[in-house]
């Protein structure tokens, strides 16, 4: 199994880092190459979908290696200001199984983002134990970079 984690303080209340995160209608201010939603007819929308029970679903378009790349997100458990855990697919790669931790720190939220996926069998598997682990773990630095920016701009809740 390959595992990527990262983890960050961000300097704001508990409830307001969670609730930002996972609010699916910000994920276009800080998602990497995020292009938009997939639609129930197949269109790219920006209207982000309900995405906050276990078995909610949607499917994310991003533009990965100069094409899109369609990738559903359902949702495994989520537990408000404590964790969510969810499963990705997209054509061609195993499922990956995300998990996301908030804890209230000293200073602000702790967060932690774990990603494992099982690597595929021959040179495939090469691929996934190293380009895709470091595609992976340049997403999320990039999303925590970008949510530090978001809230840098805005006052603190």
């Amino acid at each position: 199994m390959v595992t990527i984690e990262e983890r960050h303080v961000f300097a704001r209340p508990l409830q307001e880092t969670f609730g930002y995160i996972t609010d699916t209608r910000n994920w276009p201010e800080y998602w990497p190459s995020l292009r938009g939603f997939r639609g129930a007819d197949g269109a790219l929308t920006q209207v982000a979908p309900r995405w906050n029970r276990p078995g909610d679903a949607l499917t994310l378009v991003l533009h990965i290696l100069n094409r899109d790349v369609a990738v559903t997100l359902t949702i495994r458990e989520f537990e408000p200001d404590r964790h969510v855990k969810y499963v990705t697919s997209q054509p061609g790669l195993a499922e990956a199984f995300h998990e996301r931790y908030f804890s209230a720190v000293p200073g602000g939220t702790e967060f932690h983002a774990r990603v494992s996926y099982p690597p595929r069998r021959g040179w495939k598997g090469f691929v996934d134990r190293v380009l895709v682990k470091r595609a992976v773990r340049r997403t999320l630095t990039r999303a925590i970079a970008n949510v530090e920016t978001v809230f840098a701009r805005a006052p603190a809740k």
